[in-house]
């Protein structure tokens, strides 16, 4: 031990000490015939038997060194120390009282009646230091596994080191166990989508490695069973469930080991929330089958609405019963500026999930408003190294007439002529019929096309569709050339034909560029749109030359390549889990892109094109496809797991996250009781006026609502019985389902989920008490040599005290020798 020499049990009676000068002076004032030697010798002993006095009241104690030891035995007998192990370390207590005669042993017993679920380590410390006798070097010995249910133990400890008693800590609970294996809680969510697979965390707590048996049970079936390797301690083992329909089930894990004793705890209870699967708007233009996706949304447990693009709702709040959007292989145009924006606004301010994917069809600029919120952009303008085959389609009809046929004749002419050398050139010449067809030749017989051209005049009507059919028939398979044509033209057609003679030519693998001389007409806007080229529109024919050698000069790098090819992962998100592309079946083509900064490329062609993306946008996130899943570019890749992995976990990644989501609900426990629980909502904002709708369940019917009071802004509180557990649910008025979930369960007393000594709680018991950890009684007897403790000094000082006064009434009350006379 260290410390001070001396120490005062209460040092304001020190004050006493200021009689001592009084003494002096009234002692020097005196009229007692003394010498001046006597005087000062009786001064000094009055001045000295005062102190003595106040040091005594003031219980002054002095440290005194002894090899006498006092040591307090407590032994642990709650239910998770075994009684044989109890008894053999009190038992150990008479024999080292024989062997050691200065030894006091005091044994307190148990530290909780045998078999009590409950202990009580600081009382325990607190009672051995009171009973220890002072005038010996004190310590306790606590046997416990140190797993305390009440009080603080450290702080007690801590008193004691400070009162000068050793605190030892002797582990108990090891030999034997109390119990081998343990359920002690479940980590799972409160709130699951029906049809979801969840993973059901377990915490098992063990006295030592083994093999323990795991069961689960929805409802009271069986649902798996699993054998896992628990270590010593506290370790947690995963399983999982689905829940296929909707309302409140119960899940009960069950662990068993060879050998354990005490089923107790070898169970634990909890109930969950389950609300309706997700519902996906799937939009396509496919008749008379479904798309791919629908099968695979479906086999992921989701609800899936298959509709053709008029069935898109125009309006945000149309797309709020959905939480995720799919447009399949569609021409982003054909949904109207209304759907467009509705899409939008859903995604961006209502948090909505959208995946776009485009089939065979190009990435073009239109239609802004859906362009803009996707990960991905039209591809960079570069030439294409491949020479062109270019096919001018004019218009002749009688409208034309005039400078306007000048103007195209000399476009036409000009165009031609800024062909490179190694192109190819034809033309088609259109009024009511195609009066004028040359197909494709050579630039070496360029002139032959440049005549044709100059004899071309105005007159008759305006039939699109025969023009692009005359265009079909010429337009050549050689791969060797980019097949591209300019459809020039002033006047109106009927749209049905045109449109699928568009349709036939983007089939050769031409693309179309439209040029509309005079006011914007939608018919030409959608040809261009179809043929995946460009589309002008210009009031003056004198900007026509300079429009088609625009046209003949660039080439944009082809719309779609086919390849087959394997896309490589450039990056991954939650939703590519166990996919894997390598080892799918190939994809046979994709349409050309780059990705929009800020956006993540996820998969990868070979040449760097992204063929999956995703990004942000506001409150709701956007993923791009640029390859097929239904037609025939999907055919292998769609046999092999990895499409239903990618996409299935995909959809359920993107759902639509609301703002009432953000509902945040807390159980916790209410201090001084164990039988009830406080229930508190938190809103995302303080603003939030309407209260919660709560709902409270116990059991596998339908909960009761839970009525809650505001706390603070934006909370709100409520008391809920704990009974053998619940789970509350919550959402806003205004959502249709609950949006978030808690609970609590005690299935058994919270003194049975671990058992074995607690090392790190015994540790700092010992630490706090002075002492350390001991394996053997003997061990509390050591090094006892060399200390020294505290003393009461009072009954010494007193004695002193009266010495020093007698001695003072001595030196005045002695008579004087008298003077001898000379």
């Amino acid at each position: 031990m260290s410390g001070a020499w001396i120490t005062i049990g209460h040092p304001a009676l020190l004050w006493g000490l200021a009689v001592c000068p009084l003494l002096v002076l009234a002692t020097w004032r005196s009229r007692i015939d003394a010498s001046r030697g006597r005087l000062a010798l009786a001064t000094l002993a009055r001045v000295l038997a005062a102190a003595l006095v106040v040091l005594a009241i003031a219980d002054a104690r002095v440290r005194w060194p002894t090899q006498k030891l006092a040591v307090a035995l407590s032994v642990d007998g709650s239910a998770s120390v075994s009684p044989r192990e109890a008894a053999a370390t009190r038992a150990a207590v008479p024999r080292r009282r024989i062997e050691r005669d200065d030894v006091r042993w005091i044994d307190l017993g148990e530290s909780a009646p045998t078999g009590a679920l409950e202990s009580e380590l600081a009382a325990s410390i607190d009672t051995a230091v009171a009973l220890l006798p002072t005038g010996r070097v004190r310590r306790v010995v606590l046997a416990t596994d140190g797993r305390e249910t009440r009080g603080d133990a450290v702080g007690a400890a801590d008193r004691a080191r400070r009162a000068g008693v050793q605190v030892f800590v002797m582990p108990q609970g090891d030999h034997p166990a109390v119990d081998l294996v343990a359920v002690s809680g479940i980590e799972a969510p409160r709130l699951v989508r029906a049809g979801r697979e969840v993973s059901v965390g377990v915490r098992l707590f063990a006295s030592g490695d083994r093999s323990v048996r795991l069961h689960l049970q929805r409802d009271g079936v069986s649902v798996t069973s699993r054998e896992v390797a628990a270590p010593s301690g506290t370790s947690l083992h995963d399983l999982s469930v689905a829940f296929p329909e909707e309302g409140v089930h119960e899940l009960r894990v069950t662990a068993t080991a060879e050998g354990d004793r005490v089923s107790q705890n070898n169970s634990w209870r909890m109930l969950v929330r389950v609300v309706t699967p997700p519902r996906v708007l799937l939009v396509h233009e496919l008749e008379g089958r479904s798309p791919s996706l629908s099968a695979v949304y479906r086999e992921a447990h989701l609800h899936v609405d298959e509709v053709h693009p008029e069935g898109v709702p125009s309006d945000a709040a149309g797309l709020d019963r959905y939480q995720y959007v799919v447009l399949d292989e569609l021409v982003l145009t054909s949904l109207t500026e209304p759907q467009q924006r509705a899409l939008r606004v859903w995604v961006e301010e209502r948090g909505g999930g959208l995946l776009t994917t485009t089939g065979m069809h190009g990435v073009g600029r239109e239609p802004e408003l859906l362009r803009e919120i996707e990960p991905i952009m039209p591809p960079r303008a570069v030439p294409e190294p491949r020479p062109i085959e270019l096919i001018l389609v004019i218009d002749r009809s009688g409208s034309m007439m005039g400078p306007n046929i000048v103007n195209a004749r000399n476009a036409g002419i000009a165009a031609v002529r800024a062909l490179r050398p190694d192109s190819r050139v034809g033309v088609v010449a259109f009024s009511g019929e195609a009066d004028l067809v040359v197909p494709p030749v050579p630039m070496t017989r360029a002139d032959e096309v440049t005549r044709a051209i100059a004899g071309i005049r105005a007159g008759g009507g305006t039939n699109l569709a025969a023009a692009l059919n005359a265009a079909t028939n010429i337009v050549t398979d050689d791969d060797r050339y980019l097949h591209h044509v300019i459809l020039m033209s002033d006047g109106e057609s009927h749209p049905g034909p045109a449109i699928a003679a568009a349709n036939a030519l983007r089939y050769t693998g031409a693309t179309i560029t439209a040029i509309t001389l005079g006011p914007r007409v939608n018919l030409m806007r959608e040809i261009s749109r179809i043929g995946r080229g460009r589309y002008h529109v210009t009031s003056a024919s004198t900007s026509l030359p300079q429009l088609f050698v625009r046209e003949a000069q660039f080439r944009s790098p082809p719309p779609a390549r086919e390849a087959q090819f394997r896309p490589a992962v450039s990056a991954r998100m939650g939703f590519m889990d166990g996919v894997d592309p390598s080892a799918d079946p190939p994809i046979m083509g994709f349409t050309v892109s780059q990705i929009r900064p800020g956006a993540l490329a996820l998969l990868q062609a070979p040449d760097g094109s992204p063929v999956l993306a995703h990004w942000f946008v506001g409150m709701g996130q956007v993923a791009s496809l640029t390859t097929a899943t239904s037609s025939r570019w999907a055919d292998a890749w769609r046999t092999g797991a990895g499409f239903r992995r990618l996409f299935g976990q995909m959809a359920w990644e993107m759902l639509r996250v609301q703002s009432d989501d953000n509902l945040e609900l807390h159980v916790e426990a209410l201090p001084g009781r164990s039988d009830a629980r406080r229930v508190s909502i938190v809103a995302p904002t303080t603003a939030t006026d309407p209260t919660p709708v709560v709902s409270l369940s116990r059991g596998r019917v339908e909960g009761v609502r839970l009525a809650v009071r505001p706390t603070a802004p934006g909370v709100w509180s409520a008391s809920v019985a704990l009974g053998e557990g619940f789970v509350v649910d919550a959402r806003m008025p205004s959502s249709r389902e609950p949006t978030v979930a808690g609970g609590a369960e005690v299935p058994y007393p919270a003194e049975l989920r671990a058992f074995g000594s607690d090392g790190p709680a015994l540790s700092a018991i010992a630490r706090a008490g002075g002492g350390r950890m001991i394996r053997r009684l003997d061990e509390a007897l050591d090094d006892v040599r060399g200390e020294r403790v505290m003393r009461e000094a009072r009954l010494a000082l007193l004695v002193g005290a009266l010495l020093a006064y007698l001695l003072g009434v001595l030196a005045l009350r002695m008579p004087r020798r008298a003077r001898s006379l000379r």
